[in-house]
């Protein structure tokens, strides 16, 4: 059986800044910066270099990658066991058209380039980041959101269209950019797990795209409920019963995962699945 890649679509935010600012980095203290406002005037004015700082940060997140970043604090785990799997993972990166943006973007593709040979064999390569045109602007924010939308959207049909398994990590950026990554992930067509850290109980949750085709929701469910009543299943009879296509597909989307030659539900999977029976039943009350 091929392996599938692993695609990880990472919104990126402005978390390396903010913790660079709090922990006062030793070019940010000597010009007296104390918000990201300053910060983005600094940069953008030259007073500060773009290149300088982004080196020194860099070896900051180097030694602390969870506690600089958000966005590392959501996929390295994940990284971690696509590589224990032995998958081939690309990253691609999404941040605003911002010096910020620019800064945290460029910090975060050196350090995947860093550690794709230190500690993924080089099976994690990392695509130059992206820029998103208008997300870093407030006059044309709504603007901007809707080109990131449309950027994962592609990127997913593009990825999936060539069988691979795409991760949409959205724990970066602020919330209405979280929002339109979660909906792209479930737009008609597409589909794709969604990945998001816990602001408090610093967990990450892995939210499964909806199955939207109607004509695989009766046989979906056949496969999800039959999974859940022995929670881990023989992949080889699961496929010769409901097909390989179905099984990769609840796999893709976030709803099973893999465990060797067996397919267990997936935490959040679980959770979902046995709350959609009520649900559908439910009916609104006309007042």
């Amino acid at each position: 059986m091929m392996l599938r890649r692993w695609v990880h679509l990472i919104t990126v935010g402005a978390s390396i800044a903010q913790n660079a600012l709090r922990m006062g980095v030793d070019s940010l203290g000597e010009l007296d910066i104390g918000d990201l406002g300053g910060l983005e005037e600094a940069l953008g004015s030259g007073v500060l270099s773009l290149e300088e700082l982004a080196e020194e940060l860099f070896k900051v997140v180097l030694e602390s990658p969870k506690a600089m970043s958000a966005e590392l604090n959501t996929c390295l785990d994940v990284l971690k066991e696509g590589f224990e799997l032995r998958r081939v993972q690309l990253i691609y990166l999404f941040h605003t058209d911002t010096w910020i943006g620019r800064l945290c973007g460029g910090v975060l593709y050196r350090f995947f380039e860093e550690v794709s040979v230190r500690d993924f064999d080089g099976l994690v390569a990392c695509q130059e980041p992206v820029e998103v045109e208008g997300l870093g602007d407030s006059m044309r924010f709504r603007e901007g959101l809707a080109n990131l939308l449309g950027l994962i959207a592609e990127y997913i049909a593009s990825f999936k269209e060539m069988g691979d398994r795409v991760l949409i990590h959205a724990t970066g950026g602020f919330k209405p950019e979280s929002a339109m990554a979660l909906l792209a992930a479930n737009l008609p067509g597409l589909g794709a797990p969604v990945l998001y850290i816990h602001e408090y109980f610093r967990e990450v949750v892995r939210i499964p795209a909806i199955p939207l085709s109607p004509r695989l929701e009766r046989v979906f469910g056949g496969l999800m409920d039959r999974v859940l009543q022995v929670d881990r299943a023989y992949r080889g009879q699961l496929e010769r019963e409901f097909g390989g296509d179905l099984v990769d597909e609840a796999i893709k989307l976030g709803w099973l995962i893999e465990d060797g030659e067996y397919i267990k539900p997936s935490r959040m999977g679980v959770l979902i699945w046995r709350r959609l029976p009520r649900l559908k039943r439910r009916r609104l009350k006309r007042r």
